[in-house]
């Protein structure tokens, strides 16, 4: 009998050590990838900001396609490149160094039909920051936007 218990003392054992080093790698596994997640997730959602240069209202759509590219659509109510009328701005980029890089191209919009004026411009290196879960900053040259997250969805 007394073999039979230290038998089963030493199973039981190597059952609960093969438990926990499971555990161990299931959870590493977890915060491994919830730190890439909330990476991304720093960067989805609709946003919007007023410009401090020029007063315009921006609207800006951040996509993420889930294997590393991020699409991103920028509408604004004044654009200097268009003569001071509307514009949309769209690029796709990657994270780089923790800032979303992007480089946008610009296509000036007719006013009120949104038909397209122009060729596009473009493209122009953007850097987007999470300043924080509810502020993103848009950075093109010394322009600095703080856009606002209105909606993850």
């Amino acid at each position: 009998m007394g073999n039979l218990v230290s038998g089963r003392k030493i199973s039981v054992i190597a059952v609960l050590l093969a438990l926990i080093a499971l555990a161990a790698f299931l959870n590493v596994g977890q915060f491994n990838s919830t730190a890439k997640a909330g990476e991304h997730e720093g960067f989805v959602g609709l946003w919007m900001a007023v410009d401090p240069s020029d007063g315009g209202f921006n609207k800006l759509s951040i996509t993420y396609d889930g294997v590393g590219t991020f699409d991103v659509g920028l509408s604004e109510t004044f654009v200097k490149t268009c003569g001071g009328g509307r514009g949309k701005l769209s690029g796709s980029g990657t994270v780089e160094g923790g800032n979303l890089v992007v480089p946008i191209t610009i296509q000036c919009l007719k006013d009120p039909t949104n038909e397209l004026k122009g060729d596009p411009v473009g493209p122009f290196p953007v850097t987007f920051e999470a300043v924080d879960d509810n502020v993103l900053e848009f950075q093109f040259s010394v322009l600095r936007v703080p856009y606002h997250k209105v909606s993850s969805d």
